[in-house]
């Protein structure tokens, strides 16, 4: 797959997945914490979609719970690529936990402590 039309296709499902978090996917657990796509990447033939989602949540221990919940959604989320993205092949969604933002803050912390 060409390197162009894999970013298109990366950015439209970061897209689809994310109105899907908002509008389709209605679980107990996102409820104490908030959810977004940070990025996807696409394997070379296109067959798996690595998802790399961030949550924000008071608690860590809800940060693995609401994982745990969204694995188990993978298929959903699956159907709602295949239903709204014109696709030979469908890829396989593999969700991840995305710690960039909980990392920067940290730095920035680090970084402000060193210079009082």
């Amino acid at each position: 797959m060409k390197k162009f039309r894999k970013e298109q296709i990366e950015k439209e499902i970061q897209r689809v997945l994310g109105k899907c978090f908002i509008e389709d996917i209605k679980l107990d657990e996102i409820k104490s914490g908030f959810v977004s796509v940070t990025y996807v990447k696409l394997d070379n033939e296109g067959s798996y979609a690595d998802v790399s989602v961030s949550v924000m949540s008071r608690d860590p221990f809800d940060k693995s719970v609401i994982l745990a919940a969204l694995k188990s959604k993978e298929k959903i989320l699956r159907k709602a690529i295949s239903e709204n993205i014109p696709l030979r092949h469908t890829p396989v969604v593999r969700v991840h936990l995305d710690n960039g933002i909980e990392e920067g803050v940290r730095i920035t912390n680090l970084i402000h402590s060193l210079n009082k």
